[in-house]
Order: structure tokens, then C-alpha cells, then sequence
């Protein structure tokens, strides 16, 4: 069945918010050296050490060097194998999401007010009910779902990535995406109103 083009736009909306949201998070140093301090990380190694490391391994994850340091063992260089692959497909598929959203506003241009109201209303819909989900279950059941192996499973007593990404660092990454992504949903569902007004006037 062929869906509407104005679902389509609320569809790629609701993907495109989240999206951008964490390709703009996932390698901005500022906001992991807040979390370090915040967590503490700081008391674990030294702030010259952890931030030399991180920012080799946001220009790993990157493709724009390899990954040299002997800070992390070889059971974490084959994890962060994974986890690079895994921020590349979500990469790509924020360029395509992107491209989709370009191709939908133009198909849609004269009739944009109710695909911003419905995205809007959907994204913080959504938001509220995952906020009520238990992250501790949440995030093991992403990486079982999404890691073919156990390469995953670090132990801080031995793996300096653990120690310097604990599970509390996600939970404030993926807060930051709620958050931003409210915001950005509440832009939307206040522009519907003028957007409205403009169209029935042409």
C-alpha cells in the first residue's frame, strides 16, 4: 500500500530529530570532558590521559586514524572494531534520513503545518514512554541485540574503556538526546501554528 506523502514527512521527521541529534553528540569532545568530570572519571586517571586518549578514539571512530594506544588492550580495540561499524550504519542512515526529509518537505511544501504538529506530538510522546523504561535492562539488550559477540562484557578491574565510558556516561548521552529532541519537537509544534495561518491564506 502506497502511504501518503505527508506521513511519510512525520515518519522521516520523527527519525531525522533523534538522528541529528546524536551525530552532533557522538563526537563532541566538550561533552564528554563535562561527563568525565562529572563522573569522576577524572579521579581515575589523569585529565591529560583521559582526554589525549578520547580524542584518539573520536578520530578512530571518525575513520581519520587508527587506533595506536596501548591505553586500551586488544579485547577493547576488537569491541571498539564493532562500535565504529556501528556509528558509521548510524551515520549513514542520518545522511539517507537527511536526503529523504529534503526530498518529502519539497513534495509536501504547501502542507507542512500538520507533519510538524503530528512529529512533534510523536517525538515527545515517544520520549515519555522510553523514559519510563529501566536503562540498565534497555542498555543490555542493545548489546545483545546489536554486538554478535561478548567482546562487550569489560571488566573494570582490567579494561581502562569501562572505567572511562561507565553505563552512567550512555545514560546521560541518551538524556541529552531526549532532551535536545524535546526542544527541537517543541519548535515544531509552535511553528505548526504559524505554518498554519500562512497556508490558509495561500
Amino acid at each position: 500500500m502506497k502511504l501518503p506523502k505527508k506521513l511519510l514527512l512525520v515518519l522521516t521527521i520523527i527519525l531525522f530529530i533523534p538522528l541529528i541529534n546524536f551525530r552532533l553528540l557522538v563526537f563532541n569532545l566538550d561533552f564528554y570532558e563535562k561527563e568525565f568530570t562529572k563522573l569522576n572519571v577524572y579521579d581515575k586517571f589523569s585529565k591529560e590521559t583521559a582526554e589525549e586518549n578520547t580524542q584518539e578514539l573520536i578520530s578512530y571512530l571518525k575513520n581519520k586514524g587508527s587506533l595506536e594506544t596501548e591505553f586500551f588492550n586488544e579485547k577493547e580495540k576488537q569491541h571498539l572494531i564493532d562500535v565504529k561499524n556501528l556509528i558509521n550504519k548510524a551515520i549513514n542512515l542520518f545522511y539517507l534520513i537527511s536526503f529523504l526529509l529534503i526530498l518529502f518537505l519539497v513534495l509536501n511544501y504547501k502542507n507542512l503545518s500538520k507533519p510538524f504538529l503530528y512529529s512533534g506530538i510523536s517525538i515527545i510522546s515517544l520520549i515519555i514512554i522510553l523514559l519510563f523504561l529501566d536503562f540498565g535492562q534497555a542498555f543490555l539488550s542493545f548489546h545483545k541485540l546489536f554486538f554478535s559477540n561478548d567482546l562487550w562484557q569489560l571488566n573494570p578491574q582490567t579494561d581502562n574503556l569501562i572505567n572511562l565510558f561507565p553505563q552512567q556516561f550512555f545514560s546521560d548521552f541518551i538524556k541529552k538526546i531526549f532532551i535536545n529532541s524535546f526542544f527541537i519537537s517543541i519548535l515544531l509544534i509552535i511553528s505548526s501554528f504559524f505554518l498554519a495561518k500562512f497556508e490558509k491564506k495561500f
